[in-house]
């Protein structure tokens, strides 16, 4: 078996060791959760199942809106070459960080040797993890350049670096008819864009970790696909984007149920959060109004910290927190859109990509709500403890959850 397609080592931008150093982030929670719950008894085996659970939950990194470490870009010219733009992104780095032996000698021209001093060994593996096949022909694309960005986007030479961008390119083999784009890093998602020379939309695929994309066709027209399959992969690209992936929100959501299971103060919050996040969501994918992810990611984790406390202080539902839930909805809403702005639109189905990505997240919202009232609500609302027990604890592990999250993303992302 080529050497390309072997499982590399775990020392890849976001593998096993990642997911293991994020669960560790719930420590804090779960502890809290145990110890809350101790107040009563017969609450301690319920507690222990869900620490069990949530220790080995597959969480997500610890940006709200992340697209995995990578993001692709293939394009096609009609001279018979391709070139691959790739984006790093150096916040879902845990370990192959450091010199690659004989990475720096190898494109010293390519790549600075600061960049190949820390970054070496990830951009060797990157490199070799990739597969580029032409007809299930694998071929070895050449890297012409890296480039070293800042937050803001602007090329640097000096650390500190939020990005790197690399680019790739290679002659298309004689007679090819289709071409597949996969990796064997465990990068999470990868967002995929196929595009000939001349092709107003890309083919934008969303690739779960390890998976090759479909056949990309080369010697006919890209048929882009029809308004129910644009409608189906936005759908579902919401829905993914809460469940499982979207591990902050899910947490935002508990925290509104958790408050209260009578109806009518769940459905006044969770339709101010859905009407708030519709109109951000569409302003700020459009390019109307945004703000930058380094202010709405850290928000957001304080906006988790806001309701779980608020739970703690108070039973019932108040007019102010109405407000507060719209207000932060206006917050989760520009982290959705950060999603669509990196995979990018269809020109010609834009509104029907929109709402049904807008969809996707609303059915995705319903099913945790759905599934935390099967899992509480249904058996234990009417019981005298279940506030002392369940909300209380539930809330305090959420509030430490956001606790971490927005140290993290102002002081460490």
């Amino acid at each position: 078996m080529n050497r390309f397609l072997r499982l590399p080592p775990t020392s890849v931008v976001r593998g096993q060791t990642e997911g293991c150093r994020e669960r560790l982030c719930l420590l804090p929670a779960l502890r809290a959760f145990f110890a809350v719950s101790l107040i009563h008894g017969r609450s301690r085996i319920w507690w222990i199942l869900i620490l069990a659970a949530a220790a080995f939950f597959p969480q997500p990194n610890s940006l709200a809106h992340g697209l995995g470490a990578a993001r692709v870009k293939v394009l096609f010219s009609k001279g018979g070459t391709y070139r691959a733009e790739v984006e790093l992104d150096l916040r879902h780095a845990t370990s192959g960080i450091g010199p690659a032996p004989g990475f720096t000698d190898l494109h010293s021209q390519e790549v600075s040797r600061r960049v190949a001093r820390r970054y070496g060994r990830l951009l060797r593996d990157f490199t070799n993890g990739m597969i580029l096949l032409f007809d299930s022909r694998q071929v070895q694309p050449r890297l012409e350049k890296v480039r070293s960005m800042t937050e803001s986007g602007l090329e640097s030479e000096l650390p500190p670096w939020k990005f790197l961008h690399l680019r790739y390119s290679g002659k298309i083999p004689a007679g090819a008819g289709e071409f597949q784009w996969g990796q064997t890093l465990a990068l999470g998602q990868v967002s995929l864009s196929l595009r000939h020379e001349g092709q107003e939309d890309p083919d934008v695929q969303w690739l779960q970790e390890g998976a090759m994309s479909p056949p990309f066709p080369l010697n006919r027209d890209y048929v882009p696909p029809t308004f129910l399959g644009t409608v189906g992969r936005y759908l579902v690209l919401g829905f993914t984007h809460i469940l499982p992936l979207g591990i902050d929100h899910i947490l935002f959501v508990l925290a509104l149920f958790l408050l209260s299971l009578e109806w009518r103060p769940l459905l006044a919050q969770v339709t101010a959060f859905t009407l708030a996040h519709t109109v951000t969501l569409a302003t700020s994918t459009l390019g109307i109004a945004s703000l930058p992810p380094r202010i709405v990611e850290p928000l957001i984790a304080i906006s988790i910290v806001t309701i779980a406390v608020e739970n703690l202080l108070t039973e019932r539902l108040a007019r102010h927190r109405i407000g507060v839930v719209f207000g932060f909805g206006l917050l989760h809403g520009m982290g959705f859109a950060t999603v669509l702005r990196h995979l990018g639109l269809p020109s010609s189905q834009l509104a029907a990509a929109l709402v049904s990505f807008n969809v996707g997240v609303e059915i995705g919202q319903l099913a945790v709500l759905t599934l935390a009232f099967l899992a509480v609500g249904l058996w234990f609302r009417h019981k005298q403890w279940y506030r002392r027990a369940i909300v209380l604890p539930g809330s305090v592990g959420i509030a430490l959850c956001g606790l971490y999250w927005t140290v993290q993303r102002i002081f460490f992302v």
